[in-house]
């Protein structure tokens, strides 16, 4: 059997989405434990008009968010697998039947995923206006390792409704933790890679309702939200190269080693120090993470005189990672791009208005050499004037004159002569 679980708050328009989205699976064979976590909305309402001797509906009371309400629910389960749902997402109907038949024919697998249909509000696909999201919960892997790596340099890569894990494996790691508000499924995902290895169905079997501009929902990248979620990460991330044992740090990190021939412990300790420096989260560097780890490892016996010897490196190395800024965090990140972005700006303004000086200073110069040649040209013309109207009156004296007259008929005369030609 699986035990779905689901914690909401004041999501009482998507509410009835969700839960009928269980209902409708093809895989009946599921018990569905539902906490709500103090709503101040309809949701209540919503969740006691179904009639479903599967549906067991706690109240928390009081609003004490996520990881700590949830466990009301854990603690109540009965299944052999855990599947969570948020309150508005859904399911297509074939979700968990299919992940199960992986899970019965794969028992080595811990957990099994599925990629996921970004939704808007109204429920309208807006997966390909999403590509960044999009390609976060589309990112599969083969191995432990890869997964490990991945969630260590880059971040979370698992959408947390499409999930379905072995509960022996979901206890055995410890669960969700509540210190974690922000990314507390990708400490689990850490702690369940570890153990076992994990599928990801490389198709969309859940909706995933995804709206960058909320300020209520978790995954949104709201200012607080990204600086949450970098300050949890750095945990997880410690938490993590910590936990390995060195035979697993060396299988699975190796590649990324200062001297790939480091074995002993005191070695691993130098190594594990200088992965963590390697972290980046969203183009921030996480370099802090190894400054704490090297600190303890300087500390031990000989340790200096190995950082040398096996690493060719000398304590003045060390000293100048206190030159650099550690603590970079998604917020300032974008504060400096911004402070960037706007010095490029006045960059080109500058530029800009160099280019407009001397364009002036062009214009100005060629003015006054078009201004002289007007003048001289104007002063030609009057001459010019002047001398066609003396013609014109020469012409007309001329005509008016006796001969002019006299000689008229000779005129015509030729002219006609002419024609006849």
């Amino acid at each position: 059997m699986i035990s779905v679980v689901m914690c909401t708050y004041n999501r009482e328009r998507f509410l009835r989405r969700a839960i009928e989205s269980v209902q409708n699976q093809t895989w009946t064979d599921w018990e569905f434990l539902i906490v709500d976590d103090g709503s101040t909305d309809g949701s209540l309402e919503v969740l006691h008009s179904f009639r479903d001797e599967r549906i067991r509906i706690f109240s928390a009371g009081r609003n004490s968010f996520y990881c700590h309400t949830v466990k009301t629910a854990l603690q109540e389960c009965k299944g052999e697998y855990i599947a969570f749902i948020n309150s508005d997402d859904a399911w297509y109907p074939t979700k968990l039947e299919e992940q199960m038949q992986i899970m019965e024919t794969h028992r080595e697998y811990g957990a099994c995923f599925t990629n996921v249909t970004l939704v808007d509000d109204e429920g309208r696909d807006i997966t390909a206006q999403c590509p960044q999201m999009a390609g976060v919960f589309s990112t599969i892997f083969h191995t432990q390792k890869d997964y490990l790596k991945h969630f260590l340099l880059h971040g979370n890569t698992l959408c947390h409704p499409s999930s379905l894990i072995r509960r022996d494996i979901f206890e055995r790691s410890g669960g969700l933790q509540i210190l974690f508000s922000q990314v507390a499924d990708l400490d689990l995902w850490v702690r369940i890679v570890t153990m076992a290895p994990i599928y990801v169905i490389p198709r969309p079997l859940v909706w995933f309702r995804w709206d960058v501009k909320s300020q209520d929902q978790v995954s949104s990248s709201t200012t607080s939200h990204l600086i949450r979620t970098f300050n949890e990460e750095c945990i997880i991330r410690k938490e993590l190269i910590e936990r390995l044992s060195d035979r697993e740090f060396r299988e699975y990190f190796q590649e990324l080693f200062e001297n790939p021939e480091s074995a002993t412990p005191l070695e691993l300790a130098f190594e594990r120090a200088f992965v963590l420096s390697k972290c980046m989260r969203d183009g921030c560097d996480l370099k802090l993470l190894g400054y704490w780890k090297i600190r303890e490892v300087l500390e031990e016996e000989g340790a200096v005189d190995l950082l040398y010897t096996h690493f060719h490196k000398t304590i003045y190395d060390i000293y100048a990672w206190g030159k650099e800024h550690f603590y970079v965090d998604p917020w300032i990140c974008q504060k400096l791009a911004e402070g960037e972005q706007k010095e490029a700006i006045l960059r080109q303004c500058q530029k800009e208005t160099e280019d407009f000086r001397k364009l002036a200073e062009d214009y100005k110069k060629h003015s006054d050499g078009y201004a002289e040649a007007y003048k001289k040209t104007e002063a030609e013309r009057l001459i010019w004037k002047e001398n066609s109207r003396q013609l014109e009156e020469r012409i007309r004296i001329y005509e008016t004159s006796t001969i002019w007259k006299m000689t008229k008929p000779l005129r015509q005369f030729l002219d006609w002569l002419k024609r006849g030609k």
